[in-house]
């Protein structure tokens, strides 16, 4: 089965079915790309929406407005 591969800056994000998957890209010295896997994007998202703030980007109680 084929996955999607979405790149945004230093972090990649892998489809597989209907799940997303987040993956940290480095490159060390020699060149070599590594990636390392950071989890599930729902898990992701449900940790920074519990936690309220996304470093001053994502503020909740606007959206009660």
């Amino acid at each position: 089965m084929a996955y999607r591969v979405f790149v945004a800056g230093q972090y990649k994000k892998r489809q597989r079915g209907d799940k997303y998957y987040v993956y940290c890209v480095e490159k060390d010295d020699g060149g070599k790309i590594r990636e390392t896997y950071i989890g599930p994007l729902d898990k992701i998202v449900e940790f920074y929406v519990r936690n309220g703030d996304v470093g001053g980007i994502f503020q909740p109680w606007i959206l009660d407005r």
